[in-house]
């Protein structure tokens, strides 16, 4: 009897410690489930509704700046110049998840670019055309990995030929010309002080199969506003240059305006050039660094940095399971050049003598040996 009394007494113990104690802490623990999941399911659709904001806001922006109207008018103009700053002004401050996010990243290509183009080609209203480029470079820095594509078409149509005079427009005598100019060699410059973003339009574009060489054509048209030579004032345009190219400028204040953006061209070499030594400086540190780190701690490094990275092009990438050099490495980025440089050489033999191209392009396995393959390339 005493025995069972003691263990009714225990038993009755526990139970009150049930209920004063563990019962409470596990009904505030479900409610702390709870309530976290009701917080995250607000937060989700607080974050749906803000990127659902940030959408139209943006597409309204964007239709306002390329709507037409008569650019005469002082308040079309005013509206249109607003618009690209606020636009500009979004792009260079857009956060983490803004440039994560698909739906905004598919606005910026599908009503921006087409934006930027009209507002570009406009000559009516000059701050629009700077303005526009100050957009456009936003979003080269900022949402380069969604717009490959549209950096491949736009990149040149907006600054390149521009700056190289193939355009179209107005003769470079022009003290318009010469301010549209002058704009594009000031984004240039804002350009070269990038090294990252030099490196990645070098690995995406020139060192892509698919691609054509930006980088390249881009150093050519710095070097070709460097090295274009003006003439005299008592020279006449016909007897100095040919037929084909812009008249060289002949007024005293053209003269001075030309030596300006020459000199304006070659500050933007060099400091293209500084921003690519300091690449190297700091690929080279990289890649020591990552010679004496722990392999795994690498692995994990490397998969978040690559989060961030540009998408390479279509063509082969290495293997690094077979000894090849990756492409983020100095000797990887040489290698894929080479790469395409000797498969654009294959190609252009090809078009020249098809039985040597093909042969060039199966050397270096580009295409196969039977008929099938043959004729499959």
């Amino acid at each position: 009897h005493r025995r069972h009394h003691h263990q009714r007494r225990r038993a009755e113990g526990d139970a009150c410690y049930l209920r004063r104690h563990v019962r409470p802490k596990q009904t505030r623990l479900r409610r702390a489930v709870a309530s976290s999941f009701v917080a995250s399911e607000e937060d989700a659709s607080y974050s749906i509704a803000l990127e659902e904001d940030a959408f139209l806001v943006f597409r309204a922006l964007c239709k306002l700046a390329k709507k037409p109207g008569d650019l005469t008018n002082p308040a079309v103009a005013r509206g249109k110049t607003l618009s690209l700053e606020m636009l500009r002004i979004l792009l260079e401050n857009a956060g983490l998840a803004f440039r994560r996010s698909r739906r905004l990243g598919a606005a910026v290509s599908e009503y921006l670019c087409d934006a930027v183009v009209v507002c570009a080609s406009q000559t009516a209203v000059p701050a629009a055309h700077g303005l526009a480029l100050c957009a456009f470079l936003a979003a080269l820095k900022n949402f380069r990995h969604p717009l490959k594509a549209e950096i491949a078409v736009f990149f040149p149509a907006l600054l390149l030929d521009p700056l190289r005079g193939d355009a179209g427009d107005a003769a470079p005598s022009s003290a318009t010309s010469f301010q549209r100019r002058a704009v594009l060699l000031a984004c240039a410059r804002e350009l070269c002080r990038d090294p990252r973003l030099l490196a990645d339009v070098f690995v995406n574009y020139d060192c892509d199969l698919d691609s054509t060489n930006l980088f390249e054509r881009f150093v050519e048209a710095l070097a070709r506003v460097a090295g274009r030579k003006s003439a005299a004032p008592t020279e006449t345009a016909a007897t100095t240059v040919p037929s084909n190219t812009p008249h060289p400028p002949t007024h005293p204040d053209d003269l001075a305006r030309e030596q300006s953006l020459r000199l304006e061209a070659l500050e933007c070499l060099g400091v293209l050039l500084e921003s690519l030594r300091d690449w190297v400086a700091g690929a080279d540190e990289r890649a020591s660094a990552r010679d004496h780190r722990d392999p795994l701690e690498t692995t994990e490094r490397d998969d978040a940095a690559s989060q961030d990275r540009p998408a390479s092009g279509p063509g082969p990438a290495p293997d690094a399971s077979r000894g090849e050099t990756p492409p983020d490495t100095l000797a990887g980025i040489e290698a894929m050049k080479a790469s395409k440089t000797e498969y654009q050489s294959a190609i252009a033999l090809f078009n020249a003598k098809p039985k040597k191209g093909v042969a060039a392009m199966q050397n270096l396995s580009r295409c196969g040996e039977t008929p099938a393959e043959v004729a499959a390339f």
